[in-house]
């Protein structure tokens, strides 16, 4: 039976406690010493939640000491904790050492992992819900690059399949260092998105190679074939949101964020897009699309290559009437002389058709088809109605 528990008197006391301190009018005031050891008595309180609130001022409490004596000090705290609870909350503070003892926050990580406790960073990298453990590792790996977190991580996206739901939390804090204006972290995190994107395709081949029509579908291999889709269609998207193709359908009237270098974003991004499309998910291929589409003015012939290469002649997806107008507005506003490209365009009709969507079912695709697919947001190809 799970553990239950209601906020009282002193969870919230902690809380409060805790958050007094994290306030410097409040830390330097008159007061300060008393919260300090007010503090200090509950991070080490016999109940983990009075404990869990009490951690959240941990770092304000041993502010006086530099970050990387401060950050060997939390992770003694980390080594003895063994309450998830507790734990989240720490990370938490570990992640906020990050930029200035990363080297150290690594350390503290690599020991953790060594520990029966250890297997929380695993859990919750795949974890729903708000935890610091995604974001922290892809932050020591794609911009600080240092040794644990970086073997971790790859060794992960490698078994991309295997470790999918850590994987697309990775690739969704990945997305951040993607075009960011300083480039930093741009190279290390197209690298490790490159490696799932490989890892998930070859795997969805070799599970077609060993599909046929005659024999039923083992339901382990569907399992990996939505697990290898589902790897494609976030590398893909985060892509798609890092190029600004995907701004103008957020509705959103606040300004776009500001990027990177446009050419050198494409010259990491298509091909990594390129590999993406090689598992043939309705939803990735309308990424990749629309990111090329959006790319083409910087190689207009190239990135209509790249599109026509990206759309399959038997997927659905090349005779979906709104498909149709996103490949053949970019067509007729850029002459190219693919004959591919306009071979591609045939599959689907005029842009003044019908805007209503298909609805095809699962029963009358393929089993590798009908693996990928999955809920469209609204205003895109393959949509439900």
């Amino acid at each position: 039976m799970g553990t239950v528990w209601n906020a009282g008197m002193r969870d919230e006391a902690a809380g409060g406690l805790a958050h007094l301190l994290t306030r410097p009018v409040w830390r330097d005031s008159r007061s300060g010493p008393a919260l300090r050891d007010a503090v200090t008595r509950l991070v080490t309180d016999e109940s983990p939640v009075v404990r869990m609130r009490a951690a959240r001022g941990w770092r304000a409490l041993h502010g006086e000491l530099d970050p990387v004596a401060r950050t060997a000090a939390l992770g003694g705290y980390i080594m003895a904790e063994s309450d998830g609870r507790v734990l989240a909350v720490l990370l938490f503070e570990l992640s906020g050492e990050a930029a200035s003892a990363p080297e150290k926050v690594d350390a503290v990580l690599a020991e953790f992992a060594s520990r029966p406790a250890g297997t929380y960073l695993s859990t919750h990298a795949a974890a729903p819900g708000a935890n610091p453990v995604a974001p922290l590792l892809a932050y020591l790996a794609a911009v600080r690059q240092t040794p644990f977190a970086s073997d971790l991580v790859a060794g992960w996206v490698r078994d991309a399949v295997t470790h999918h739901k850590a994987v697309t939390r990775l690739v969704h804090s990945l997305g951040r260092f993607l075009n960011s204006p300083d480039g930093r972290g741009q190279r290390a995190a197209f690298a490790l998105l490159e490696s799932a994107a490989v890892a998930a395709r070859e795997r969805w081949q070799d599970l077609q190679g060993r599909q046929s029509d005659e024999t039923p579908s083992d339901p382990d291999a569907l399992a990996e074939l939505r697990a290898a889709a589902t790897v494609v269609d976030d590398v893909a998207e985060q892509i798609q949101r890092a190029s600004g193709a995907s701004d103008a359908g957020t509705g959103d009237t606040k300004e776009s964020a500001p990027r990177g270098d446009a050419r050198r974003f494409a010259e990491f991004a298509v091909p990594v897009l390129e590999t993406c499309a090689g598992v043939p998910s309705m939803q990735c291929i309308h990424a990749v699309v629309q990111t090329l589409v959006h790319l083409a003015p910087l190689s207009e012939k190239r990135m209509l290559l790249a599109v026509a290469a990206a759309v399959p002649e038997r997927n659905r997806y090349a005779t979906d009437p709104i498909a149709g107008r996103v490949v053949l507005r970019s067509f007729y506003a850029t002459p190219t002389d693919c004959p591919r490209f306009v071979i591609c365009c045939r599959h689907s009709p005029p842009p003044a058709t019908s805007r209503r969507s298909p609805s095809p079912t699962a029963s009358r695709t393929s089993s590798g088809e009908a693996a990928t697919e999955r809920r469209w947001p609204s205003g895109s190809p393959g949509r439900q109605p």
